[in-house]
């Protein structure tokens, strides 16, 4: 009963041209009326709960401070130092610059402990290295967040 009630609501807002989320939202509180009539507030206080519960990971707030750690790390030359030392390790020659960039990635990923700051860090060096080496644009590191259209 309760299933039908929130199928056919949906679809009925649907069909009137309702947005998705509006739609979704009615039907949902309409469910939950019907399905707590001899609740108080017929369990509506229930939804804010959830909704709160749903948002409060307070773990994913570690992934911007991250991001700002390999920024910091890019823009105090941590990163540049860390790629002359790899250059050193590595050696010069054609080829070598992409294994410095693992080089360099595997180093600043034990350093920090976080992928997403490596890549914001490494990401922005190794990519202006390699357009400055010669590098053509699609052999570079695709480690930056744009994503280019394919070209023909």
């Amino acid at each position: 009963m309760i299933t039908a009630l929130l199928v056919g609501l949906f679809v009925l807002l649907m069909l009137a041209g309702v947005p998705i989320a509006v739609a979704l939202g009615l039907g949902g509180i309409v469910a939950i009326a019907a399905a707590n009539g001899d609740a108080p507030w017929w369990g509506l206080l229930a939804a804010p709960q959830n909704m709160h519960a749903s948002i409060a990971k307070y773990p994913l707030l570690a992934l911007p401070m991250f991001v700002l750690v390999g920024s910091i790390f890019d823009r105090s030359g941590v990163a540049r130092r860390l790629v002359t030392f790899a250059q050193a390790c590595v050696g010069h020659g054609p080829g070598m610059l992409p294994m410095v960039a693992i080089l360099v990635a595997m180093l600043l990923g034990g350093i920090s402990g976080s992928g997403p700051a490596t890549a914001a860090a490494v990401g922005s060096v190794m990519i202006a290295a390699m357009a400055k080496a010669g590098y053509p644009a699609r052999s570079r590191p695709a480690w930056s967040a744009r994503r280019r259209p394919p070209t023909s």
